[in-house]
C-alpha cells in the first residue's frame, strides 16, 4: 500500500506541475499540436438560447483547448473581465442595457471542473461620494490577490471579499475613486503594481500604473495621475492599443488584447500580434495555457442565427503564438 500512495503522490504531482507550469516557460514545438479545438457539444455547461447551435469559425479556433458556456448571457450578462484561480474562475462584466449608467457590475463564480456557475452576484454597491450607495458600473477589469477580489470600472476600483460572492451580506471591502484622467476600463497586478487600462475605439488607448502599496494605504480613496498625500499618485503611464479590452502581466512584460466583436488579437510585450479569440476581453497566462472571455456571443451582440464563441475559453499558449493576427487595422 506504501508503494501505491508513493506512485499516486509522484503521479498526481506530475499532474499539477504540468497544469500550473509557470507562465514564464519557454512554449516548444511539441506542445503547439496539444490541443485542436472544440465541438459544440463538447463546450462545458448549459448553452445559452442565444445564437445558433453552432461554433463560429475563427483563425485561432483550433488553438482552443476547453470551453465554457455563461447561461446568464440570456439573461443580458456581458463577460469583460476573468480571473483563474486553480478550478475556479471569476468572470466579471455587466448587465447590458441602453443606458451606459444602468449597467451594474456582476460576477459570475464559474467551476472550470463542472461547468457550473456556483454563485451569481447581480449587482453590488458602497457609500462612495455620500450615504447613498452608488452602484458598480460596466465592470471592465478583475483580479486576485491576497486581499480580495479587485474590480474596475470607469470611475472607480473596487476591493470585494470572494469569500462573500453569492452570499448576503456587504461584500464590498474599499472603494477608490477615480480621477478622470484614470479611466477605467481594465486592470492587470503583479510584482506590487496595479495598471489601469482604458479603452478607445479610435487613438491609442492608456495605461496608468500604481504601485499596491500607495493604493492600499489607510486614507487612500482617490487614485490620480498626481495627487496629495491623501492620493495614490501614478508612478507611470504608456500608450496602448485602440480597442484595449484585457491586460495581464507575465513573461516579458505586459500582455494585451484588443478585438472587435468579428475578430481579435493577442498582442506581446514586444508588440507581436497574434491572432485570437473574436470579441476576447480580459485575458490570463496561466502555465501553457491562456485564458479570456469573449463578448461575442452575448445577446447585444449577436444576430440570433449567427454561429457563436463560447463566453470562457482555454487556448494552447504556443499555438496562439504560432499564429500571426489576420484582423484588418
Amino acid at each position: 500500500m506504501a508503494a501505491v500512495a508513493v506512485l499516486t503522490a509522484a503521479l498526481m504531482s506530475g499532474l499539477l506541475a504540468a497544469c500550473t507550469a509557470d507562465a514564464d516557460r519557454p512554449a516548444t514545438e511539441a506542445e503547439a499540436a496539444r490541443c485542436h479545438g472544440v465541438r459544440f457539444d463538447e463546450v462545458r455547461g448549459r448553452a445559452p438560447r442565444a445564437g445558433a447551435p453552432e461554433l463560429a469559425s475563427y483563425p485561432a479556433d483550433g488553438s482552443v483547448c476547453a470551453a465554457y458556456w455563461l447561461p446568464h448571457v440570456d439573461r443580458w450578462f456581458v463577460p469583460q473581465a476573468l480571473e483563474v484561480d486553480g478550478a475556479t474562475a471569476y468572470v466579471g462584466g455587466y448587465r447590458w442595457a441602453r443606458a451606459y449608467g444602468d449597467r451594474p457590475c456582476q460576477v459570475a463564480v464559474l467551476d472550470l471542473r463542472t461547468g457550473k456557475v456556483r454563485a451569481f452576484v447581480e449587482r453590488f454597491a458602497a457609500p462612495v461620494y455620500r450615504p447613498t450607495p452608488t452602484f458598480c458600473r460596466h465592470g471592465g477589469g478583475l483580479e486576485a490577490t491576497a486581499e480580495g477580489l479587485w474590480v474596475v470600472e470607469a470611475e472607480r476600483l473596487w476591493l470585494l471579499d470572494p469569500e462573500r460572492l453569492g452570499a448576503r451580506g456587504d461584500l464590498v471591502l474599499r472603494v477608490w475613486r477615480l480621477d478622470r484622467s484614470v479611466k477605467g476600463s481594465t486592470l492587470a497586478i503583479g510584482d506590487g503594481r496595479l495598471a489601469i487600462g482604458s479603452f478607445r475605439a479610435r487613438g491609442p488607448a492608456r495605461v496608468v500604473r500604481f504601485r499596491v502599496a500607495d493604493v492600499l494605504a489607510d486614507g487612500v480613496d482617490d487614485l490620480r495621475l498626481r495627487g496629495d498625500a491623501t492620493d495614490a499618485r501614478a508612478v507611470g503611464r504608456r500608450r496602448a492599443l485602440p480597442r484595449l479590452q484585457g491586460l495581464t502581466w507575465a513573461r516579458g512584460g505586459l500582455w494585451s488584447s484588443v478585438s472587435r466583436t468579428a475578430c481579435g488579437e493577442l498582442v506581446a510585450p514586444d508588440g507581436r500580434r497574434h491572432a485570437f479569440v473574436p470579441g476576447g476581453e480580459d485575458v490570463e497566462l496561466v502555465g501553457r495555457d491562456i485564458w479570456t472571455v469573449s463578448e461575442s456571443g452575448t445577446r447585444p451582440y449577436l444576430d440570433p442565427r449567427e454561429p457563436v464563441v463560447p463566453a470562457v475559453l482555454r487556448l494552447d499558449r504556443a499555438a496562439v503564438m504560432s499564429r500571426s493576427s489576420r484582423c484588418a487595422s
